[in-house]
């Protein structure tokens, strides 16, 4: 992680040698500037865009630069284009060679500001376009880490009824990512369902808080977050509920959040490195990213009395480290530390065979995902007012 910068050096200087005067002959370290965009604000202490920043100031340090020479943006809406992008032509005004989009939502935005800025590299998260040279994508199987928050809330629950509080509108992401929650949830207890609720929209508080408490009438005791910030676990708390999530890692403070997957970027920005200066084909370079290729981590935490979470998160980990994914026609059985395969047709709630036993579904079917297994079932969000 710490050598991306030295990355970006060398990149430039390749493309230099075959885009002509669209890239600059040189690069000066002492003035090299990068720009992060990330959706969690400033004040937020924990989530993937407060990871992401500080992953990025430190391998400014790592790499000689002062931590002046990195523009953060933060609390920019992936939802809202045009402040995407004023967020990114501020940091390329400012001098940024290098903008890294934190989320896919930006997509849109970063590559019509690549076509306009050719000697600005972009690293985004979000699906290739292979017209443009200096636009870098990944992406990263973060339904991986929601069947492993299924095989924690699980294991965690004393009921059989779990939830999610999907920020945002529907979309083929998020069933996926709701999907294998249910999916990792039935690894541990066969009676599992799950119920999930939309806030509509990204960031917003009211709505997390309202569907955090639509879920608890719904009879839920343990929920996935995939929301950014600490409103769905602050909710949960007064509730007296727990909380797995995707975008938060556990506190040291405060149990309500005992377990966490998060992406983890540097491999791909270390992959990066390693193509740039020793001319090899990037490992990363617009290709699907999960936990065979550490580009997932989870973190346990909490204090869960007598509950064993580690043995049945690491026995599952081995499974992924292995070969295994969510969407490929098998069904784990997790009971303490031993996990066991099989294979297995998966439904949907209509009862159709959606995924036949042994045949995987691609990246590129699981990202149109228009479908939601057996036992999930989407509530309405209920106004607390």
């Amino acid at each position: 992680m710490k050598r991306i910068l030295c990355a970006v050096l060398a990149l430039f200087l390749l493309l230099a040698a075959g885009c002509g005067e669209a890239v600059p002959e040189e690069i000066n370290k002492e003035t090299l500037k990068v720009g992060v965009i990330c959706l969690a604000p400033r004040s937020q202490k924990n989530g993937d865009g407060v990871a992401f920043g500080k992953q990025a100031i430190a391998a400014c340090k790592g790499a000689g630069l002062k931590t002046s020479q990195l523009i953060i943006k933060t609390d920019i809406p992936a939802a809202n284009g045009a402040f995407a992008e004023e967020a990114v032509r501020d940091c390329i005004q400012r001098g940024c060679a290098l903008i890294i989009g934190t989320a896919e939502g930006y997509a849109g935005t970063m590559k019509n500001l690549a076509a306009e800025y050719p000697t600005v590299t972009f690293l985004q998260m979000g699906a290739a376009d292979e017209t443009l040279q200096n636009y870098h994508t990944f992406r990263v199987r973060t339904y991986q880490g929601a069947y492993l928050c299924g095989v924690a809330a699980a294991v965690n629950s004393k009921k059989d009824r779990l939830g999610v509080v999907a920020g945002g509108a529907e979309t083929a992401e998020r069933k996926a990512q709701i999907n294998a929650f249910a999916l990792g949830a039935r690894a541990v207890n066969p009676k599992a369902t799950v119920a999930a609720v939309y806030t509509g929209a990204e960031q917003n508080e009211t709505a997390e808080r309202d569907a955090v408490l639509t879920l608890a009438k719904a009879d839920c005791d343990t929920l996935l977050q995939l929301a950014y910030g600490g409103t769905v676990a602050a909710a949960a708390k007064e509730l007296n509920m727990k909380v797995c999530s995707l975008y938060t890692v556990p506190a040291d403070a405060d149990d309500t959040v005992f377990f966490g997957v998060r992406p983890m970027l540097q491999n791909v920005f270390s992959d990066r490195m390693r193509s740039a200066l020793h001319k090899e084909t990037a490992v990363y370079e617009n290709t699907y990213l999960g936990y065979a290729d550490k580009a997932l981590q989870s973190f346990e935490g909490g204090n869960l009395g007598e509950v064993n979470l580690h043995e049945p998160i690491a026995a599952t980990e081995k499974q992924f480290l292995s070969g295994f994914d969510v969407f490929s026609g098998r069904a784990l059985t997790v009971s303490g530390g031993k996990c066991d395969g099989t294979a297995a047709d998966v439904t949907d709630t209509d009862g159709n065979v959606r995924i036949t036993a042994d045949t995987p579904l691609g990246d590129a079917a699981v990202q149109s995902m228009d479908f939601y297994v057996s036992g999930v079932e989407v509530l309405s969000l209920v106004s607390a007012d």
